[in-house]
């Protein structure tokens, strides 16, 4: 299947975006290097002049560090030639990183499995991940209330503390 062409230029914080992304569309991907941009004089006038010639669309992640990123560089082009993207909190997990953000999202969220190695590590307890039943993902540092259906009729609830590590 052909990947979708885009006119526009992409414009993304990392690497590890601009691959992923290369993956998925057809289209001219340029990677700002996070904050490093504030102080890139050359790749803001470059940005400038992709704007002006194709526009851009402006595609950061929905943390504290993508919304400063969003703004400033929205700040340095042109009106009308920046389309604005992110993706929004998705329920999942992303692999490289273990650590949560400044507002105290995780990059992505507690799965069952986890909490099944958990409880194996921590109390001995073997309860399969598809027993636990989580009513909403887990994205934030707390405790929650979980649920685990062991059996017919039977079930259990426990409490699950999310910090970082």
């Amino acid at each position: 299947m052909a990947k979708p062409k885009v006119k526009e230029v992409i414009v993304v914080e990392g690497r590890y975006d601009k691959n992923t992304l290369s993956q998925v569309v057809d289209a001219v991907i340029v990677e700002l290097g996070g904050f490093a941009v504030f102080n890139d004089k050359e790749k803001q006038a470059f940005l400038r002049k992709l704007a002006k010639e194709r526009g851009i669309i402006l595609f950061t992640d929905p943390d504290g560090a993508g919304f400063v990123i969003r703004n400033r560089v929205k700040g340095n082009i042109p009106e009308g030639r920046v389309l604005q993207a992110y993706v929004s909190d998705i329920y999942g997990k992303e692999k490289r990183k273990r650590k949560g953000g400044k507002e105290g999202k995780l990059f992505g969220a507690i799965t069952s499995k986890e909490i099944s190695e958990g409880l194996a590590s921590q109390f001995q307890l073997d309860v399969p991940k598809q027993k636990i039943v989580l009513d909403e993902p887990i994205k934030a540092f707390g405790t929650y209330e979980v649920k685990a259906k062991l059996g017919y009729e039977v079930s259990a609830r426990f409490s699950v503390s999310v910090s970082e590590e």
